[in-house]
């Protein structure tokens, strides 16, 4: 069968895009046509582009078989196993076997397809603590062979405040509005920064990634949903337990999920909702399914706190917060637009 002609291949990939949680490789499979034209890395280029807007600067992996190899690896199905993302040697599946599960989902994330914020940070929040933001520095070093299959290279450095940066070769916060009242880093952060001071994990995505639109070649819900739950879990605890605060530079939650756009959240007393930080980054008018669910979930919750009646997650949540700010950080009212909200 000949090679179709151009404006038949640009048929084939508006239909890709059109599909409802669509599998590329079903599609392939029933179509002979496609099969044919499967080879042109600019149709591959156009399949992708279909769901998500970056270039190939934007991945910390350079792949051999192109953008062919790029749709195939974003296409794949998620799974829930943690094992299944990670080739471990013996001494770093001792060391994430010790960490929460939500830990080892962000390292996870970082090596298989968080997407970063734009200022290229990954955040983790985590019940009793200020979040802690991450960054990477590619720097000149890559080796994989060594780490057992884990992507390594370049530098990461952890910051509480968006502003005051520290190595991985320390956990101590000694500069900075944290610097001062005996501030420390908790048990998950402890262990995610000695990770990867051992093993720089390298972010496969590193650069600017903006969604198109949603769910159009391939949907991650079902490996999203773990990191979800655990966010949720940040700001209500299952056991007695202050929730994660806000980012203090930012005033705002950040949630990260698989080859969405970091999404940023805002709370006031009558709800959570996206930031726009958020929505410039959403092509198309798309808000996944993630991020929908996840408004839903934090919007019906209720907090039991003390002997009070249960009172909606979003208002526990934001008086906590200033509270936080006025009575822990000791912040002036003037200075925190929080304190007035």
């Amino acid at each position: 069968m000949a090679t179709p002609p151009i404006f038949l291949q640009e048929i084939m990939v508006r239909a890709l895009a059109n599909l409802h949680r669509g599998s590329l490789a079903q599609a392939i499979a029933v179509c002979r046509a496609w099969r044919i034209v499967g080879d042109s890395d600019d149709l591959w280029s156009a399949v992708v582009m279909c769901q998500w807007r970056f270039s190939q600067k934007a991945l910390s992996v350079r792949f051999s078989g192109g953008w062919r190899e790029i749709c195939q690896t974003f296409c794949k199905k998620g799974t829930a196993s943690l094992a299944s993302w990670f080739s471990l040697h013996e001494e770093q599946q001792s060391v994430l076997e010790q960490m929460s599960t939500s830990a080892q989902i962000l390292l996870s994330g970082l090596a298989h397809g968080y997407v970063p914020t734009s200022d290229g940070l990954f955040t983790y929040h985590c019940p009793g603590a200020t979040p802690v933001h991450y960054r990477h520095s590619v720097g000149e070093v890559f080796d994989s062979s060594a780490a057992g299959g884990l992507r390594v290279g370049g530098v990461w450095n952890w910051s509480p405040d968006r502003v005051t940066w520290f190595p991985t070769t320390t956990c101590d916060i000694s500069r900075g509005l944290l610097g001062s009242s005996g501030w420390q880093l908790v048990s998950d952060n402890l262990q995610i920064v000695n990770f990867l001071n051992c093993w720089p994990l390298l972010p496969l995505i590193v650069g600017d990634f903006s969604l198109w639109r949603a769910e159009s070649v391939v949907s991650h819900l079902s490996l999203n949903e773990i990191g979800l739950e655990h966010f949720v879990n940040s700001l209500s605890p299952a056991e007695p337990g202050m929730p994660s605060t806000s980012c203090m530079r930012l005033k705002m939650f950040t949630v990260h999920f698989h080859l969405l756009p970091a999404l940023h959240l805002i709370c006031t007393e009558q709800g959570f909702s996206i930031a726009e930080i958020t929505r410039v980054r959403l092509g198309s008018g798309s808000v996944p399914e993630e991020f929908t669910r996840l408004l839903s979930k934090l919007n019906e919750a209720h907090r039991s706190c003390m002997n009070m009646p249960p009172v909606p997650l979003p208002k526990y949540i934001c008086q906590y917060d200033r509270w936080f700010r006025r009575e822990r950080l000791q912040l002036p009212e003037e200075q925190d637009p929080l304190m007035g909200m």
